[in-house]
């Protein structure tokens, strides 16, 4: 098939309307395709907690009211990745002793700010894990 010289013409100013699109908004938090999220273990600078205190507040506040009287503390594994802006993102649980502890754990956990990982003299995302202690909040 020939196309002729005013098809092939549409064809190509097509095709460059395509290339000079912008892409799709993404996620600010979410590393880019080629950038890698590190393990903890693997980075020269691990993710600190720069406001430690929401954590421990947060977790006070949110503990579910209809077991505040019954004794019931527990625990809460979370997994997360630290952002290079030091946000966690993609909170979830990895196990729970107690199933109404979960979501308040990974709304506690959102509310963490970090100091940002550090691989090779730049800031990475990096998965980490982290134990949430539920005990009765003092009154």
């Amino acid at each position: 098939m020939r196309l002729r010289p005013a098809a092939l013409l549409l064809l190509c100013a097509a095709c460059a309307a395509c290339a000079s699109a912008p892409p799709p908004a993404a996620d600010p938090g979410a590393p880019a395709e080629r950038e890698v999220a590190y393990d903890v273990t693997q980075v020269d600078v691990v993710p600190r907690a720069t406001n430690p205190r929401v954590l421990s507040n947060a977790i006070a506040r949110r503990f579910p009211r209809h077991l505040r009287g019954s004794g019931v503390s527990g625990e809460v594994v979370v997994r997360f990745r630290v952002d290079t802006r030091g946000v966690p993102q993609e909170v979830h649980v990895l196990r729970s002793s107690h199933v109404e502890f979960e979501q308040p754990a990974v709304e506690a956990v959102r509310l963490l700010r970090f100091r940002p990982g550090m691989r090779g003299g730049r800031r990475v995302h990096v998965w980490m894990t982290r134990e949430i202690e539920w005990s009765i909040p003092r009154t």
